[in-house]
Formats: structure tokens, C-alpha cells, sequence
């Protein structure tokens, strides 16, 4: 059975609760964006490239989210989104992504244990590109009411449907610290991560770490992140077409502001920035994006 056969069926059950379970204690949520989005250098880094040319695109969002709540200490939490971005000149980057989640969630001792199953389907220029299945349990704890700490494992499974030698499993480790200065209202979160890929191509096997650091402010309705990332990958195999070992030094950082409307309309702004340093040129690339966006839920 693979993940997300295991995904659709933690799904099922959440659905197929009995009716007077989910009138007690069920909470569901439907969520609709639309917004335009600038990118001064299309890419796609799944696949280390990069058309060094800048694009307008229209997104679209879609998403469903049930949970419900067992117990005081049980519950189960299941979803699905889907995503798209369709550029105005470059219709060949144009992606399309469905995601489908499960998870259950169990608090024992102080610790908020999880266990969530995850299948990823994207889509470009209109064919199946790739496909991610994972599966990660995960435990945490409150320390008096400053402090939160998390922990986590994942294992995820790639394939993709035209580069079989990029097909993968991944495993990586995340700890990350959140100091809450006024709860969620006032953040300031750090996180490490250390993973291992095993590619089909052994070319492209590598163990690479992540520190991220991050932060969020509500002022009256105006909610404010920002976020920072430092990644670097070390390839194990020698790339033959450079003679040695590839390595790879990333930096993402971005901000988004979100206001509002009404108690059912939100407007949003977006800035990304992403830097990748490599020794293999289509590799060694940087973009820009800004979007904004509309969204609704109910």
C-alpha cells in the first residue's frame, strides 16, 4: 500500500466519521485566491533551470480542510489543495499542483504527538511531472508559555514522469524553536534541518542542511512575515560533466503583508527573493517574485 492510497483512506475515515461525532465536533473550512504574480527569472529548480527572462502570471488556489476532534486528546486533521500558475509567455513553466493530507494528532504527557501522510502531484505545461509522497511523524511541547518546540522526521518518495534519474527518496530531520512573544501575535522562530537524497542517477545523491529563521507580527488587523533561509547541498558523486563533486549554497528570503476586508475577504502582498550559488552553471541562477492576492473562506 503506498502513501497516498494511506493519505486517501485517513481521509475517508475523517468523512466517514459517525454524523453526530462531526456535529459535535467537527470543524470544516473551504478557501478560494486568486491574485497576478511578477517573476523576473522563470525557472523550474527541480530541474536546474532557468530562462533568465522575466514574466507576469495569473495564480489560482483552491483548498478544503476538515478536522475533527475525537477526543480531547485525539484528532484528525485531512485536506486538499490545488494550485496553479499560468504565465502569459512562457506556457512551458506553466505548473499545476494537487495536494492531499492526512494527520492524527495526539496529545499524551505534555507532548502534542502527529503523524501526517502527504501526496504531492504537479503538473507542467499541461503533463504529469511529479510526484511526492511522504510520511512524518512529528512531537512537540509547550515550555510554559514562551516557548514551543518541535521536532520532526520525513520520508518522501519522488518520481517523476520523464527523469527517472532524478527519481528519489529523501529523508530529512527539522527542529524548530518558537519564542512567542504575544502567542502567535509576536513570533520569532528558528529551525534547522539536516537531509539525504538517494537519486536513481547517482550524480545527483546529496546530504545538505538548512537553518531558517522566521518571524511574525500582528498589528491590529495587519498580520506581517518575514522569513529567511540558508541552505547548502553536498553532492556524494563526482558530476561528470564538471569533473567533480557538485555543490550547492541557497538563500531565500521574503516578506508578505495581509489585511482583512471583511470576515470573509483577505488581501495579501508577497515578495520572494532566491539566490542559488553552484558550481554547475544551471545551477547558479537568482529570482525575484512579487505577487498579490485576493482570497476567501468560509
Amino acid at each position: 500500500m503506498n502513501l497516498a492510497t494511506i493519505t486517501v483512506l485517513l481521509a475517508s475515515f475523517v468523512l466517514a466519521l459517525p454524523a453526530n461525532a462531526q456535529q459535535r465536533q467537527a470543524d470544516f473550512k473551504v478557501d478560494a485566491t486568486a491574485g497576478y504574480q511578477y517573476d523576473n527569472n522563470v525557472s523550474i529548480s527541480e530541474l536546474d533551470e532557468n530562462t533568465g527572462e522575466a514574466d507576469n502570471a495569473l495564480l489560482l488556489e483552491l483548498g478544503i480542510n476538515g478536522n475533527v476532534a475525537i477526543s480531547d486528546s485525539l484528532s484528525v486533521h485531512a485536506g486538499y489543495r490545488y494550485s496553479q500558475t499560468a504565465y502569459q509567455e512562457f506556457s512551458e513553466f506553466d505548473t499545476a499542483l494537487h495536494q492531499l493530507h492526512a494527520e492524527t494528532r495526539y496529545r499524551i504527557a505534555g507532548l502534542d504527538t502527529g503523524l501526517a501522510v502527504r501526496h504531492f502531484a504537479a503538473g507542467l505545461a499541461g503533463d504529469r511531472f511529479l510526484d511526492i509522497s511522504q510520511v512524518s511523524p512529528s512531537v512537540a511541547r509547550l515550555i510554559g508559555n514562551k516557548l514551543y518546540l518541535r521536532g520532526a522526521y520525513t520520508q518522501s518518495n519522488k518520481t517523476y514522469a520523464d527523469h527517472e534519474g532524478r527519481n528519489a527518496d529523501n529523508s530529512a530531520s527539522d527542529v524548530d524553536a518558537y519564542f512567542l512573544l504575544d502567542g502567535m501575535r509576536h513570533y520569532i522562530a528558528f529551525g534547522y534541518r539536516l537531509e539525504r537524497e538517494d537519486a536513481m542517477n547517482p550524480e545527483l545523491d546529496f546530504s545538505g542542511d538548512r537553518l531558517k529563521f522566521s518571524y511574525g507580527r500582528q498589528l491590529q488587523r495587519l498580520q506581517l512575515k518575514a522569513l529567511l533561509a540558508l541552505e547548502s547541498r553536498d553532492y556524494r558523486n563526482v558530476t561528470e560533466s564538471l569533473g567533480t563533486a557538485r555543490r550547492d549554497k541557497r538563500l531565500r528570503a521574503g516578506m508578505e503583508a495581509s489585511l482583512p476586508l471583511s470576515e470573509y475577504f483577505r488581501f495579501g502582498l508577497k515578495a520572494q527573493y532566491a539566490e542559488s550559488d553552484s558550481n554547475l552553471d544551471s545551477a547558479r541562477y537568482d529570482e525575484t517574485i512579487y505577487n498579490a492576492s485576493l482570497s476567501a473562506s468560509f
